[in-house]
Parts: structure tokens; sequence; C-alpha cells
């Protein structure tokens, strides 16, 4: 079933005396790069990181210090791959690491290609990969098309066609691949738990910032521009932006997996061991602390409406005195003052980043109206008489305005093919694992839906990974059987015969 890692002893003593070279130029190379440095450290630092870097301004072996710790990341991969008898699991894990991190480039390419691998592999030696053509086929190849026209409203169509590919390289593939990963309910979990360990690491990424910013007197993270920071009344803090490269984008993605995770902790008792039940609910907490150190204002909303949610629908017997209770709450807060201050002070943090927005939408719409059939192209807003020379901040009127009512009947079709499919594994599927997954992801669109009138998020690929995970819940509850099939094409089953599928 699963593909054993040979090493190089497999290979005999040709593997050996080869394994033995290759370190040892590694060896040479190395050392040859730590004496460049040790040379010419001042020079290079200079040219790559300019005249006063903080915190690191004249530190010696900077460079070295990074191929070390680059090093050791591969070295625990590699590990990893070991440990785990093959690439599934670490290509797995390094897909969901993609989706959190979108700080660290080319990680989604690299986990796309191993994962590729590991099919090419599987199909050579085992035979076809299943890979279902869904109706999700039809929309996105109308999305394709839509973007496509982009080529055909600029002059400069060479400069789009690099965006172009690599979005279909990421975005669109995750769509279509990952239905042909995740078949089972156990590698559905097993996913959204990698998700959830590499969202908690991220808010990990996000205190390192805030110490190292402490440290240095100015907001140090990934995201370089105007709005790393916010003014409050206690100071100016930095925008943590955790692995992403912009606090905005952080905000979506936890917020998201932390309702999924509140969701799951919040499941009636006597389905779910008190340790894991322990486990979500500890890291929603530490998801939501995440999300309220981003300074989104957008993500602090949509975070708090859906965990209003969430517990209404898991618990719908209670949910009237749930409301009389939040209804009483909110009339004293409004009474006293306490909500008209709050909505105060989180409209008064970077208020001039809220103000430009208006009219940017105003362009969108301008746009939109003179464009209406195929729109101006994909970040045609840039250049439509704006002088901020910034994007629609409302992914729905950023549809509008760069792709017109082609792109709105496209993705409108992708959206409403994929809320019909959930909504027939919700009412058809006889397995609670089934029903308790498609009404999380539900209640994880909140954040979604909400967030994206405030950002443009349409090409994130985040957002988009919630589309083919609702598609591998619909696809896996065909199944009714509660068990998994031997002919897996990744992550296979440790056993030979698998066990049913966990009920919640």
């Amino acid at each position: 079933m699963g593909s054993r890692v040979h090493g190089a002893r497999d290979y005999g003593a040709a593997g050996s005396v080869l394994s033995g070279l290759a370190a040892a130029a590694i060896g040479l190379l190395i050392a040859a790069f730590v004496f460049w440095e040790g040379r010419d450290h001042l020079r290079v630092q200079l040219g790559l990181l300019g005249p006063e870097p903080a915190l690191v301004n004249d530190l010696p072996y900077l460079l070295t210090g990074s191929l070390v710790f680059l090093m050791l990341s591969l070295a625990a991969f590699f590990a990893w791959v070991l440990r785990s008898g093959g690439l599934d699991r670490p290509a797995l894990g390094l897909l969901a690491l993609a989706m959190v991190a979108d700080a660290i480039p080319g990680l989604t390419q690299v986990a796309l290609v191993l994962i590729l691998i590991i099919l090419i592999r599987r199909v050579y030696l085992n035979g076809d990969v299943p890979a279902p053509l869904t109706p999700l086929a039809i929309p996105l190849l109308l999305v394709i098309v839509s973007y496509a026209t982009t080529i055909l409203l600029t002059e400069q169509w060479l400069a789009v066609i690099p965006t172009f590919l690599f979005r279909m390289t990421s975005n669109v593939l995750l769509v279509v691949l990952l239905p042909a990963l995740l078949r089972t309910r156990r590698q559905i979990e097993t996913f959204f738990h990698m998700l959830l360990v590499c969202a908690c690491a991220s808010v990990m990424v996000e205190w390192i910032q805030f110490a190292l910013s402490a440290a240095a007197g100015v907001p140090l993270t990934f995201n370089t521009g105007s709005y790393n920071k916010v003014d409050t009344p206690w100071g100016i803090f930095p925008r943590l932006t955790g692995l992403m490269y912009h606090p905005n984008l952080q905000s979506n993605c936890i917020s998201t997996i932390a309702i999924l995770a509140l969701w799951f902790g919040m499941r009636p008792g006597g389905t779910i061991r008190p340790a894991r039940r322990a486990m979500y609910l500890c890291a929603y907490v530490w998801l939501a602390l995440g999300v309220l150190f981003t300074f989104s204002r957008s993500g602090w909303l949509s975070l708090g409406i859906a965990s209003i949610i969430v517990p209404i629908v898991r618990f719908p017997r209670v949910a009237p005195l749930y409301l009389l209770v939040l209804g009483l709450t909110g009339a004293v807060a409004y009474e006293t003052g306490i909500l008209k201050a709050l909505y105060e002070f989180v409209e008064s943090l970077n208020q001039s980043s809220a103000d430009f927005r208006w009219h940017i939408d105003e362009l969108a719409l301008q746009a939109f109206s003179e464009h209406p059939w195929i729109g101006i192209g994909t970040m045609g807003i840039l250049d439509y008489g704006n002088p901020w020379k910034l994007q629609v901040h409302d992914t729905y009127l950023q549809i509008a305005s760069e792709m017109g009512v082609f792109g709105i009947i496209s993705f409108g079709l992708l959206g409403l093919t994929v809320l019909a499919r959930l909504l027939w594994t919700l009412f058809h599927s006889k397995l609670a694992f089934d029903r308790d997954w498609v009404l999380g992801l539900l209640l994880a669109s909140v954040v979604a839906l909400i967030q994206n009138s405030f950002v443009m998020f349409l090409w994130v690929r985040f957002l988009w990974l919630m589309i083919p995970l609702a598609e591998c819940i619909h696809l896996a509850a065909r199944d009714q059987s509660g068990r998994e099939p031997e002919d897996l094409p990744f992550l296979p089953p440790s056993r030979p015969s698998a066990a049913p599928a966990p009920i919640l």
C-alpha cells in the first residue's frame, strides 16, 4: 500500500560511496560559503538589507545562520519522511503549512510537486489514481476563461501570463487535486489536524514578532508597508502577521480554522474524548488571541459573529435562552454607553486606512457600469484612474469590476455548486461525522463571507482551500459503509483493513 523510503545501503557499495562523496561535496560548499561570508558579510548585508536593518545590523554570519536554519528544517522534514515511511504525510503537512504561510515563497508549489510525484509513482506502480471529474469542473472552467479575458484587455499581456499561470497552478490545481487525495473521513480529519497545528504555529510566530518589535522599537513583521502598525490609546502596536504576509490574511486564515476548532470542541458529551475536546477549545482560544493582535477589524467582526452563531447551531434547544442572554447583555452595553465606546474605539484604529477604501469602491462601481460584461481585467483597477494604486477592498466588487457579469456568473455558479453538494450531504448522509463536518464548514464560511466585504481575498489560497475541502466531504459521504477502501492512492491506512470511520 505505502511506498517505502530507500536509503543508500539499498544500492550496495556504490550507493554508500556516492552518498559519501555527496556529503563531502556539500561540506566543502558550506565551508566555502562560510569563508566567503566571513570576508564579505558587511558588504553583502548592506546590499541586501540596507545600511541600518533592525536587530541584525552588522551581525556577523547572518546568511550562514539562515543557511543552518534552512538545513535543519530540511533535516527535520527528511526525518519525518523516514519516520512515517513515505512522503505522504510530510507532503500533506507541507501543503497544510503552505495554506497558512504565504510569507514563505514557493511552499505551495513544492508541496504540490511532491504530491504529484507520489501520485505519478503510484499510477506507474498500481494503475490509475481516482481523480473524479465533479460538477465543479464547469464553473472552474468558466472562472479560468473569465480570468483569461484579461489577456485581451491589456496591451502588456505578457506581464499577465506569469500571474495567471501561478494562480492556475496553485489555486485551481488545489481544487482539482485535493479530492483525489482526501478520499476518506480519516484523511480529511488528519489534514484538518495538520492545518490546526500549522495555524497555532503561525500564532506562535506572531508572539515572536511582537517580542522582536518591542526589542527593536519598530514593527518587525512580514508586512513592510505602511499598515504594519496601529495607533491605540496605549501606544503604537505592530499588526502581527504570523506566517502570512498581511495581517488581514492572517486573521482570515486563523479565524476560519478557529471556528472549526470551536465547533468540534463543542460536540455533545459522549461523542468526543475529553482530551480532544480540550485540544480543540484551547486551540480556539489560542487562535482567537492571534486574531486579536492582527488588529484586523474585519477579522474581529467575522470571528465574533461566527463564534456567536456556533452555540446556536450546536445546541438549538437552549438557543432561545442563549439569545435572550445575548440580547440583555447587548441592551445593557448599549444603555450604559459601553457599546458606543467600543465602536468608536474600533473605528478610530487606523481611521485613514479605511477612508480611501470608499473612493476605490466608487472606482470599482464606475468600472463595472462602464465595462459590465467582462470587466476591466484582473488587477485592472490599479490603473483605472486610481491614484492610490491599490486594489478594491471588497472581494464582491473586485469580481464585478475586474471580471464583469461573466465573472459574477462564474463565481456565483461555483459557490452555488459547492453549497448544493454540501446541503445534499447534510440531508442524505446517515453518518453524524459527515453532517458535523458540513455544518462546521458552513459556519466557518461565515468568516470569509463577512471579511470578503472589507478586503480583496479573491485569489487567496486559503479561501480556495475551502472549495475542495467541501468537495472532499461530499465525495467521502457517498460511501455510507463507514469503511475505507483498500486502493487508496494517497495516505493509505496503516492496516490492511481499516476500521469503520468514527461517527464524530
